[in-house]
């Protein structure tokens, strides 16, 4: 199965560390509950605790303190975690995952396409720029792997299923 995961980034850690921070309380409280790979629905259960919802999360990833990632653990063929992904669809979400992704992907050529998902601010662009990525990813590591790609893209992104690109 396939789970939507957060891990905290660097700045995470550092914010949580961070006694004078200027993060609300509640976020950094929420924050503070993440370990590494926290599943989305644990997430947003805690986030529930503290009276949030998943508009914490969301702000937490525009931030730059959450990181999403795909856990995959069983057959690729069972459904990813689809209420969590639901409550969770966005452009900061889905922009996050795809730098994240073409990071580890690229290693040191990352920097560049996190430049240019700084630069998209619509589902749309997101979208046009997924497809160059997913042409980059078949041609160095084959089709099975853009097709996970696309996959996952295709969960975080609320156009993706009624448009004609990715």
């Amino acid at each position: 199965m396939t789970h939507l995961c957060f891990n905290k980034t660097r700045a995470g850690v550092a914010e949580v560390d961070d006694r004078h921070s200027p993060l609300p309380q509640k976020l950094r409280a929420l924050l503070g509950t993440i370990t590494t790979r926290s599943k989305a629905e644990t997430l947003l259960n805690q986030a529930k605790s503290l009276g949030l919802d998943a508009s914490a999360i969301r702000e937490l990833v525009r931030r730059g303190l959450l990181e999403p990632m795909f856990d995959e653990t069983g057959p690729a063929h069972e459904p990813a975690n689809a209420n969590a992904c639901d409550e969770l669809r966005c452009l900061d979400i889905a922009r996050a995952y795809a730098t994240a992704y073409m990071r580890d992907f690229a290693g040191d050529a990352g920097d560049a396409f996190r430049t240019l998902f700084a630069m998209v601010d619509t589902e749309a662009d997101l979208l046009l720029l997924l497809n160059n990525c997913i042409q980059v990813i078949i041609a160095v590591e084959g089709a099975e792997c853009a097709a996970r790609f696309t996959r996952h893209v295709r969960q975080l992104v609320s156009q993706a299923e009624s448009a004609d690109v990715i």
